[in-house]
């Protein structure tokens, strides 16, 4: 099946990549009537001829339209639309383009991204899965400013916390346990080594490139997380990484770190929150 382009009638096929996790796992479709082959990494994409892709208005701000997929339901476009959170997920829309008069192919880069969320049946369509996208420069639209609180605004052992890189070492307190029960957003992780009290709390436990949140934990193997996570967690070996309660007496007793702490009223921020970034 070939896609004219203008005037010009040159054959145009999209191949649409789907990355995710941490081995990572990658997924590959394109338009065409048959698989195609990627001509420089040689990888194989499944034919999905009802696959529709619009791209977003390229206007060089923060604030450009999104972009989408539209893709037929399968077990990749049923999990990833699944009510339940799942590992960020980066977007590569490229098209092969041909002269029907020339060898030479052409392969372009339309879109790079990360999706923003998958909705089943949008406008009527039961057996499809609209995929949102939002490009790169987007993800920058943030808006600067700290919480003026006496909590410290610094997520452990992260730039702010740890600008020097050698304050809090985040990497080497992560430690690995098993998930033997889920039960809504708690979680039970067993193998964890014996750890202060709270220490766990207002950290996080990953899989597969997915965080969570550890929304309440106090000492045991029981983890209140702040969503339930996937089923398919269960029986694997997560990473649990510690957190912080952001208050100045943990900083200075638990990570003797009060040098970085950066609740109001004790210190002043090292940049200024509406016109740099940290």
């Amino acid at each position: 099946m070939g896609y004219i382009l203008g005037d010009n009638e040159k054959e145009a096929i999209t191949l649409v990549t789907f990355m995710y996790g941490d081995t990572p796992t990658y997924v590959r479709y394109t338009n065409w009537s048959s698989d195609a082959t990627h001509p420089i990494s040689l990888e194989v994409f499944t034919s999905m001829v009802e696959m529709k892709v619009k791209l977003g208005k390229m206007t060089g701000m923060f604030d450009e339209p999104a972009s989408s997929v539209s893709m037929l339901r399968n077990t990749f476009t049923e999990s990833i639309s699944e009510a339940e959170p799942h590992a960020d997920i980066f977007v590569t829309v490229e098209e092969l383009v041909q002269d029907p008069d020339e060898t030479e192919q052409k392969l372009l880069t339309m879109f790079i991204g990360k999706v923003r969320r998958c909705i089943r049946g949008k406008g009527g369509k039961a057996n499809n899965v609209y995929v949102e996208c939002e490009n790169v420069k987007s993800r920058f639209d943030v808006p600067l400013g700290l919480v003026t609180g006496n909590h410290c605004p610094w997520m452990l052992g992260r730039k702010g916390c740890d600008p020097s890189g050698t304050a809090i070492n985040i990497e080497s307190l992560k430690r690995t346990g098993t998930v033997t029960t889920i039960d809504g957003n708690t979680i039970t992780i067993t193998g964890l080594p014996s750890v202060a009290t709270r220490y766990w709390h207002r950290g996080y436990v990953l899989f597969d490139g997915l965080p969570i949140l550890i929304r309440d934990w106090a000492s045991g193997d029981d983890f209140g997380l702040s969503l339930p996570p996937p089923a398919g967690w269960l029986g694997k070996v997560v990473t649990v990484y510690p957190g912080c309660d952001k208050t100045i007496e943990t900083c200075r007793s638990r990570w003797s770190n009060e040098e970085h702490f950066c609740g109001a009223g004790y210190a002043m921020p090292p940049y200024h929150p509406v016109f740099e970034r940290p």
